[in-house]
């Protein structure tokens, strides 16, 4: 992580992560920080998880957590919620009985404390991978595949502010 000035001058940096494969998609400012949202191999057993890192203002590290199942999970984008919290969306492959990906959707409080998840998709592989909050809920944009022999296809999700369809 690194924060420029706005003449492009480096005031900071910091490094996160484990001994593995650790990577940021997507970061988010909060009133006391950023939240970074990504993926793990450091942490998860054997799979990679979503992992999610709380920072100060200046980079510091605040807390930060692992989220996902027993397979792969990957997070691709952050919003923050209306209460302080966080609504999070990627791709999951633990709670896909299909043996694929689907979308990931999830909700965390301003401490990192998991409050709710959700999966969508169907037969082949699925994925969010941006969320934009909305005063009613969220809407979500993503891929899916109608089978494993075929092109994706762009899909469009608005959920509730329970994550629900």
């Amino acid at each position: 992580m690194v924060k420029i000035d706005k003449q492009g001058k480096r005031e900071w940096h910091a490094a996160f992560g484990g001994e593995d494969d650790d990577g940021a998609r997507a970061v988010t400012a909060t009133k006391d920080g950023y939240l970074l949202v990504g993926n793990t191999d450091s942490f998860g057993r054997n799979y990679m998880n979503v992992y999610v890192v709380k920072t100060d203002k200046k980079g510091k590290l605040l807390w930060e957590k692992n989220y996902g199942g027993s397979r792969d999970d990957e997070a691709f984008a952050v919003t923050p919620s209306a209460d302080g919290g966080f609504v999070i969306v990627g791709r999951s492959e633990s709670f896909n009985r299909r043996n694929g990906f689907d979308l990931y959707l999830f909700k965390i409080d301003g401490n990192g404390k998991l409050l709710w998840e959700r999966t969508y998709g169907g037969e082949a592989d699925d994925a969010g991978y941006d969320i934009l909050a909305l005063e009613d809920g969220y809407l979500i944009a993503g891929e899916r595949k109608t089978d494993r022999k075929r092109d994706s296809d762009v899909w469009v999700l608005k959920v509730d502010l329970r994550g629900r369809l």
